[in-house]
């Protein structure tokens, strides 16, 4: 095991970076300046584009790099949610009816059944919404009480 101190980012492959920045947006996130070319080895790594534009965005200390790859294919269903392997960004909130209320007008696609759900007694009230963005990948509002 080494010594990691943090996740500095997570990159994803998105179609249409423009709607994927408007939506992203719309929940919260920041874009950190312009549009920038992607590096080669970044591009190789990620099998994109060399100078495929990549756009930085921030929420809170926590960063989100977006690259456009128009033949990228959309993330698949993947495992269900309850599922160990599942995977997804949690994103928390303060509000969760207002956050639901702002993420209605974008209308993802949900993962979770019937708006957000109350977790277990254990987790003390804790409220969660699974869904997906534009291209695919899973996201979660969390609102802890």
């Amino acid at each position: 095991m080494t010594d990691a101190l943090a996740i500095d980012r997570v990159v994803r492959r998105v179609r249409d970076l423009s709607r994927a920045v408007a939506f992203h947006g719309a929940i919260g996130f920041r874009p950190e300046g312009p549009a920038e070319p992607l590096a080669a080895d970044l591009a190789a790594a990620l099998g994109a584009p060399a100078g495929a534009p990549l756009r930085r965005l921030r929420i809170g200390r926590q960063r989100l790099d977006l690259v456009e790859h128009p033949d990228a294919a959309p993330a698949g269903p993947g495992p269900a949610a309850n599922d160990p392997a599942f995977q997804h960004l949690a994103i928390p909130v303060r509000d969760m009816d207002a956050a639901m209320a702002s993420l209605a007008a974008l209308a993802p696609e949900p993962i979770s059944r019937g708006g957000a759900q109350v977790l277990p007694a254990s987790s003390g009230g804790v409220r969660a919404f699974k869904f997906r963005d534009p291209d695919g990948h899973a996201l979660e509002l969390i609102a802890f009480p």
